[in-house]
């Protein structure tokens, strides 16, 4: 999602369609790690 800083568009209420969300997740060094799928079945 983008944000935006117009005054014009503050307090207001909005209905947002979503039809995609992107996940991104950096592994670091002694961090949890990502799991597999296969992991969670």
């Amino acid at each position: 999602m983008e944000t935006t800083h117009f005054a014009q568009l503050e307090n207001q209420n909005w209905l947002a369609h979503i039809h995609n969300i992107e996940v991104f997740y950096i592994e670091f060094p002694g961090e949890p790690r990502i799991p597999e799928l296969s992991e969670m079945l």
